[in-house]
């Protein structure tokens, strides 16, 4: 044979209902608010972008 990848199709997972797999959405906490969840959702992407950020500061300074 060629080079290449040889791709086969997995098994599909059974059919379940929601109520199958509900458990698992189960929350043990206080109830987050839509604006808390969307602060925390921002709040993540600006850490992800300042640890980016501070990376490439780095980078550029090891390079000079």
């Amino acid at each position: 044979m060629g080079d290449g990848i040889l791709l086969k199709p997995g098994k599909p997972f059974p059919e379940a209902t929601l109520k199958d797999v509900a458990g698992c959405l189960e929350y043990q906490g206080t109830p987050q608010s839509l604006e808390d969840m969307e602060n925390l959702i921002r709040e993540g992407i600006d850490e992800k972008f300042v640890r980016r950020s501070a990376g490439l500061t780095k980078c550029i300074v090891k390079k000079l």
